[in-house]
């Protein structure tokens, strides 16, 4: 077993709901940082937001906001509003995302 794992507790079980796609179980911090900021800023709620502020500073939440290609332009420009971040230091704004087109319109 993956003593890391062991040593690293869960995340609290009112976020599995946006790890639909991976075993809930086995995402842990601070190994998956990056990643639950990225599904957190795109698809979280009021207490997902608040638990995600909670946890992680403005700097790491910021550091994803710059680098993610997997967060939408909208999601990108809110945070990097709400952070003070220029929209030149935001990846997705110079490089297209992985996401499709359309994804979060229902198109």
């Amino acid at each position: 077993m993956d003593n890391q794992s062991e040593a690293s507790p869960p995340l609290p079980t009112f976020l599995e709901r946006y790890f639909w796609d991976v075993d809930f179980a086995r995402v842990r911090l601070p190994e998956r940082t990056f990643n639950v900021i990225e599904r957190l800023i795109e698809y979280g709620d009021d207490a997902a937001i608040h638990w995600l502020k909670e946890t992680f500073t403005p700097e790491a939440i910021a550091s994803v906001v710059r680098e993610s290609r997997s967060i939408s332009r909208r999601t990108a420009n809110l945070w990097g509003m709400f952070l003070g971040i220029p929209r030149e230091e935001i990846r997705c704004f110079s490089k297209p995302s992985i996401l499709p087109l359309g994804s979060f319109s229902g198109d």
